[in-house]
């Protein structure tokens, strides 16, 4: 397990890289691509992470809570059971219907 807690990555690119269970706890990953990376059980709690992408990324229970993901784009990446709760996802990018579903679910900023 990593541990990037605090840490600050801006407009870097980490492609198809293994961060399961890394913990990115109040970072920041502004513009950063993170794009086929796996970030399974990963917290990414009261992150920046401004358009950042994630695109054909695993997200699978991964902590999303408080953080800033205006502008991301999450698109054909894998969301289940990802924990949103009080995240900004204003002009995000999601797969058709996705978005629609965590609003559903979770309060957000939108």
């Amino acid at each position: 397990m990593s541990n990037f807690e605090a840490s600050i990555f801006v407009n870097t690119s980490f492609l198809d890289c293994n961060f399961e269970g890394a913990n990115f706890k109040n970072g920041e990953l502004i513009g950063t691509s993170l794009n086929f990376s796996s970030l399974q059980n990963a917290n990414l709690a009261n992150i920046n992470a401004k358009k950042a992408s994630f695109s054909y990324g695993n997200l699978t229970n991964t902590i999303m809570r408080d953080g800033n993901f205006k502008d991301a784009d999450f698109t054909n990446a894998i969301l289940d059971n990802v924990d949103w709760q009080g995240a900004n996802l204003e002009n995000a990018k999601f797969d058709l219907g996705m978005f629609e579903k965590i609003r559903k679910t979770f309060e957000v900023i939108y």
